[in-house]
């Protein structure tokens, strides 16, 4: 039971951080303001498709074989975006450009998010991490409500 808390409170805490950077980058770049809600609906999708990256990076670090527990970033980590981007072109459509916006977001978070779950045992960067995703999630209240 407990390694599934902590696993979970890992997941939210990267998650929080993934989320809120992408926001700000995709409002930077692409001058969105932060009161509309865009930005943070790129964030969170591209955030969202990453959980299932993490959740076996953090199983399989805790699994006892050598070969398993050295390579689990690539394992977890390289067939999705394939499944990602396969999707998209599969489904096409009118709403395929926005696919490829998260799918290019999907990559940058999945590299950015990489040297950071090593340091979620630390509790103040989990601390961080959260009130970060809090953050997150008082921007995109206030841009709805708006």
């Amino acid at each position: 039971m407990n390694f599934i808390y902590q696993t979970v409170k890992k997941i939210i805490a990267i998650f929080g951080f993934t989320t809120l950077v992408i926001t700000l980058t995709i409002s930077l770049i692409y001058d969105i303001s932060l009161l509309r809600d865009d930005p943070y609906i790129i964030g969170f999708f591209s955030s969202m498709f990453l959980v299932p990256g993490w959740i076996l990076y953090i199983i399989f670090e805790e699994y006892p074989k050598r070969f398993i527990n050295k390579y689990s970033a690539f394992i977890c980590y390289s067939f999705f975006p394939l499944l990602y981007f396969s999707l998209i072109v599969i489904y096409g459509g009118e709403g395929s450009g926005y696919g490829f916006i998260f799918g290019i977001y999907f990559l940058v978070s999945a590299v950015l998010s990489l040297p950071l779950l090593k340091q979620l045992e630390n509790q103040c960067v989990f601390c961080v991490f959260v009130s970060l995703g809090f953050i997150y999630l008082f921007g995109f209240l206030s841009s709805v409500i708006r």
